[in-house]
């Protein structure tokens, strides 16, 4: 009896510690935890009156590839730009082949392009989505930018060769809303 109740409490110390979304505990390059950097964005939002710009990109091993930028004032979304490009064979430059400007109630009336939610919406789905995937079948990612806030977040299914990443991608966080 006593050896069932042992085994017992063992495996659900273990699956609480693998697989409870409140704990990441995915360290990137910077060697911030998932906990530390949500405490970091947390002040850095206050500091800066819940007002900043952020972009995703997306680029393919084929030359293609886009950028969104959302804008953030006072906590809220206020705007969504998205522009998708193919690099021209012959020159090498990028071409812009679609983009759009939203703001007020058109933000989020178009379906290309990152999703218009705010950085705690990101922490979340960093926290619920992709770090407790499994990490037996995906190689988990995580990691911040120089001031200690989320830029990567998600996983690569292990054996996937081109464009795999499933996740949270910031090229760039900036405080205030440039024009």
């Amino acid at each position: 009896m006593k050896y069932s109740i042992l085994i017992t409490s063992l495996v659900a110390l273990f699956t609480t510690q693998c697989i409870s979304p409140t704990s990441p505990q995915v360290v990137g390059d910077s060697g911030i935890t998932y906990r530390e950097s949500r405490e970091i964005w947390r002040q850095l939002k206050e500091d800066h009156k819940e007002t900043y710009q952020y972009a995703f990109t997306f680029e393919s091993w084929a030359g293609f590839g886009n950028t969104t930028v959302i804008s953030v004032e006072e906590g809220e979304v206020v705007g969504r730009k998205f522009e998708a490009w193919q690099q021209n064979l012959e020159t090498g430059a990028l071409d812009v082949v679609e983009a759009y400007v939203e703001a007020g109630g058109d933000i989020g009336s178009n379906e290309q392009g990152a999703e218009p939610v705010t950085l705690d919406e990101l922490y979340q789905d960093c926290r619920d989505i992709y770090l407790t995937t499994s990490s037996i079948e995906n190689a988990l990612y995580f990691d911040t930018d120089e001031e200690g806030v989320l830029n990567l977040c998600g996983y690569v299914p292990n054996g996937c060769q081109d464009d795999c990443f499933q996740g949270i991608t910031i090229e760039f966080l900036g405080w205030g809303i440039a024009d």
